[in-house]
């Protein structure tokens, strides 16, 4: 059987035992995906990896989905394109380990963006400060010094947890400190050869997914397949209608929770799939999304008047948004009666904030 073939068969077989999981009788997300056998993992984990590891020269285009894969230990960086393996890099990253705190200089973890791409064109060893080319150029392993060189590809974090990555000034970035690559020695970026971050450069696009990763590239591309299952898993069961996956999705990717890259066009869509099927968590977090301007422009009647359709469902959290809008004044009038009694009923139904908002008797 050809590897492609081979591909395909193991994927289906994945979707059938998938589907045959879907058909039970839980509705629980957790409890479903706990459930997949390892049998389906095992096929589905497998025609992954048979896709990853392909590492044939061939053409590439700009139409093809691609994604950047690193390992802090492997100090590797792998470039992927429809899942596939067609570029691998020796990198650099921070001498201090990973973390996300600001001010700790060290890489941090999980699902990043390009955000910006900066210094086209620019002489290979010339020098950055503040991301601005300052004329000078360095020679490769230039005595004493380990400026950004190049090319810089500036990070934004798509997690709760790395959020502040593109404040951090954490960068894909060149180094003429060559000899380092291959060692953690960076403080906080990414380091690499001149000449690839140019090659890379020309390959990849604002907006291109690359994920951080402590594990070795191979470990990172079984747990970047599992994220893929449970994906297909919350989509298949969303799409159903089961109404703990659609909440599922708009959670996961408002904030960016559970191995889901933060997408604000996808929560939005799920949040209005939710409300379309009257499921009061989804009504009252696409009211969020409104009243921030997160993926739509900000319409805070819209967000009052979703809280306050969610708030007649009993849902608590609604209950406690409508009453601080009445509160406030808004979106729409203000009544401190009408606050009160909404911030009564999210408290009676044990919602913490709005028990400490409430006046003490």
């Amino acid at each position: 059987m050809s590897e492609k073939y081979f591909i395909t068969y193991q994927l289906k077989a994945s979707k059938s035992c998938l589907f045959s999981l879907l058909r039970s009788e839980s509705t629980d997300v957790s409890r479903t995906l706990f459930r997949l056998n390892r049998y389906c993992a095992s096929i589905f984990l497998s025609a992954f990896l048979a896709a990853c590891t392909s590492t044939a020269p061939r053409q590439l285009t700009a139409e093809e989905p691609s994604k950047l894969v690193i390992s802090v230990h492997d100090q590797q960086m792998a470039l992927l394109q429809n899942k596939k393996v067609v570029a691998k890099f020796l990198v650099s990253t921070a001498k201090k380990g990973v973390g996300e705190e600001f001010g700790s200089e060290k890489t941090p973890r999980g699902i990043h963006t390009i955000a910006e791409k900066i210094g086209a064109g620019a002489q290979i060893g010339g020098v950055f400060i503040d991301r601005t080319l300052t004329g000078e150029i360095v020679p490769i392993e230039g005595p004493g010094r380990t400026p950004i060189v190049t090319r810089i590809l500036r990070l934004a974090g798509l997690e709760q947890k790395n959020k502040n990555t593109f404040d951090r000034l954490i960068y894909l970035h060149g180094t003429p400190v060559e000899s380092q690559l291959g060692m953690p020695a960076s403080g906080g970026c990414i380091r690499m050869r001149s000449g690839e971050i140019v090659e890379l450069f020309e390959r990849v696009s604002v907006g291109t997914e690359i994920e951080i990763f402590e594990e070795s590239l191979e470990e990172a591309f079984l747990l970047i397949s599992e994220a893929e299952q449970r994906l297909q898993v919350n989509l298949a069961m969303a799409n159903s209608g089961q109404p703990k996956a659609i909440h599922a999705l708009c959670v996961n990717r408002m904030y960016g929770k559970n191995g889901f890259s933060k997408n604000d066009q996808a929560a939005v869509h799920w949040c209005m799939e939710g409300e379309r099927r009257n499921i009061p968590s989804s009504i009252t977090l696409l009211g969020e999304l409104n009243e921030r301007g997160q993926g739509v422009p900000v319409n805070l009647t819209r967000a009052r008047e979703l809280y306050e359709r969610a708030a007649k469902l009993g849902h608590a959290h609604a209950l406690f948004k409508i009453g601080l809008m009445y509160l406030d004044g808004i979106g729409g009038t203000k009544d401190e009666g009408v606050a009160l009694r909404y911030l009564e009923l999210a408290a009676y139904q044990g919602h913490d904030e709005a028990q400490r908002k409430l006046p003490k008797s």
